[in-house]
């Protein structure tokens, strides 16, 4: 056969993987569209793009902040400060240094409880202060997932 008559040419098969690339973009901006304070970050930056400004990130000044981790306030946190937006980030290695700190007198609320049936299915009654610590209420929807041979129940942040 020859090239004329081929169906698809190795053009065709450029464009079309260029199309496949295109498509994941397009899925990968659907979720970053749902959340507003994303969006305005994104059109941030289309501006700067547009007018010639460059996001140059050493322009971050170092502060020091109050941050809060699992319900605790920890002062004396080195950050990063954006002087124009006022923003505050943290590196991962100060994050894992608060998480240390915080959980090293954070004893985690461990109880023993037997899987019981209800209406012939199994279940675990959680006592209230699981409850109260979690922070839910009944009606409250929580995600149910394994790890290894752990359960693991998570209340499904509100907005």
């Amino acid at each position: 056969m020859d090239d004329k008559a081929q169906l698809v040419t190795e053009e065709d098969r450029r464009l079309l993987r260029r199309v496949g690339d295109l498509l994941e973009e397009v899925i990968g901006t659907l979720e970053i569209t749902g959340n507003p304070e994303t969006m305005r970050e994104v059109e941030e930056a289309r501006r700067d793009a547009r007018e010639g400004r460059v996001r140059d990130y050493s322009e971050l000044e170092e502060a020091t902040v109050d941050y809060e981790y699992r319900g605790v306030v920890v002062k004396g946190v080195k950050a990063l400060r954006c002087p124009r937006r006022g923003e505050e980030v943290i590196d991962v290695e100060e994050y894992g240094k608060i998480k240390r700190r915080v959980e090293s007198f954070i004893k985690p609320l461990k109880l023993r409880r037997r899987i019981s049936a209800a209406g012939r299915r199994p279940a675990v009654y959680l006592p209230e202060d699981v409850v109260q610590a979690a922070k839910v209420k009944i009606g409250d929807e929580v995600d149910i997932y394994t790890e290894g041979n752990r359960i693991v129940i998570e209340p499904v942040l509100r907005e």
